[in-house]
């Protein structure tokens, strides 16, 4: 059998929600008027585990051609790009960790036009102040020394 996008994607779709399941286990259920701690995350990771399901066993059924074969660079370099706010948000504050963030995604694809990724970098960051710091009320750093 071949194994194609769905039926990958519906695998990891069911293992998550297992990890999931897992993990939640012992986290109280409850009712529908008084849902516990468990209540929400079993129920999405249930979810998860039908989606996966379904996705697989379409995949399955239709056939289709092999999964294309993974590039390492765009996997590499989104990952980077969480990596890279994560380690910005706390040191340089929230505009540089968007900015940053955003760069490194866009240099996953070779064909990235850097003037317009910078220019929407920024702007992207300027929304993010706008709603998390001034729209939410969020105490954050927004910029070294701010």
């Amino acid at each position: 059998m071949k194994v194609d996008q769905d039926i990958a994607a519906g695998i990891f779709f069911m293992a998550l929600g297992a990890i999931g399941l897992a993990l939640g286990w012992d986290y109280p259920f409850g009712t529908t008027a008084r849902m516990g701690a468990g209540f929400v995350p079993k129920l999405l990771c249930g979810l998860l585990v039908t989606a996966g399901i379904i996705i697989a066993g379409a995949g399955i059924i239709r056939r289709a051609e092999p999964m294309a074969r993974w590039h390492l660079r765009p996997l590499l370099l989104v990952l980077a790009s969480v990596l890279v706010f994560g380690g910005l948000i706390e040191w340089g504050g929230l505009v540089p960790a968007t900015i940053g963030m955003v760069l490194a995604a866009a240099a996953a694809s070779t064909d990235t036009r850097w003037l317009e990724t910078t220019i929407v970098s920024v702007l992207l960051a300027g929304a993010a102040v706008l709603i998390f710091v001034k729209g939410l009320g969020l105490t954050m750093k927004i910029l070294p020394g701010v």
